[in-house]
């Protein structure tokens, strides 16, 4: 069904919605096909790189005034996206390069990874404006956008697609670990004040995004 729906081309409509329709209702709807449309579906994957489906995800996520909905959306398929292309490319680098079929084509792995690729590229070339959004996201009011936000934060670090300066340009170094450090404080401050409903559930929640937040930060240390 999803290379059914890639040969009719029906992601870069979905993705026009996503990007800016005035009904947030149908940006939800569309987020959510596009989530299901390119999972574990790389040809799909390229479909949405190729329609500008990352620049799509800037806007939606950096939008003044988003929807929270909207904004949560994006950032998990973002985060799904991302993962999928860092398997793709981790199980290329452990096959053989030189694996081919039984018709002596590259093995189904090495052509999902030049796939992945292409999805890379496509991330790279928004780098900046993907971890500016992000950053703006870390400031959220609400808990859920902030754990979204971290989670995809951690995918886009391990990609490599961030320049990794310690001052000027978009989104430098320095941001990213103030940033990362006001959300470490407030899951900290969370996590000295659990909830009296559902403690328990709650409370590994905010253990789990607090560890995220700590992984970010060395990571970009």
């Amino acid at each position: 069904m999803q290379l059914h729906l890639v040969e009719l081309e029906a992601l870069p409509p979905l993705v026009a919605i996503m990007r800016s329709h005035p009904s947030p209702a149908l940006r939800t709807k569309a987020l959510y096909a596009l989530g299901t449309m390119t999972r574990n579906c790389a040809e799909a994957q390229v479909q949405f790189a190729a329609a500008d489906g990352m620049g799509a995800l800037v806007a939606a996520i950096s939008e003044a005034g988003a929807p929270p909905g909207v904004v949560r959306k994006s950032l998990a398929l973002l985060t799904d996206l991302l993962q999928e292309a860092l398997h793709a490319k981790e199980a290329a680098d452990g096959a053989d390069e030189s694996e081919m079929d039984a018709s002596g084509s590259p093995s189904g792995t090495l052509v999902q990874n030049e796939l992945a690729e292409q999805l890379m590229t496509a991330t790279a070339h928004n780098a900046s404006g993907l971890c500016d959004a992000i950053l703006a996201c870390l400031r959220a009011e609400d808990r859920d956008t902030v754990e979204k936000a971290v989670q995809a934060m951690l995918r886009l670090v391990r990609t490599g697609v961030l320049v990794k300066r310690q001052s000027g340009g978009a989104c430098n170094v320095g941001d990213i670990r103030k940033e990362l450090a006001s959300a470490q404080k407030r899951c900290v401050e969370a996590l000295s004040q659990p909830s009296a409903d559902a403690e328990d559930e709650i409370t590994e929640l905010l253990t789990e995004d607090c560890a995220a937040v700590d992984e970010l930060l060395i990571m970009v240390s």
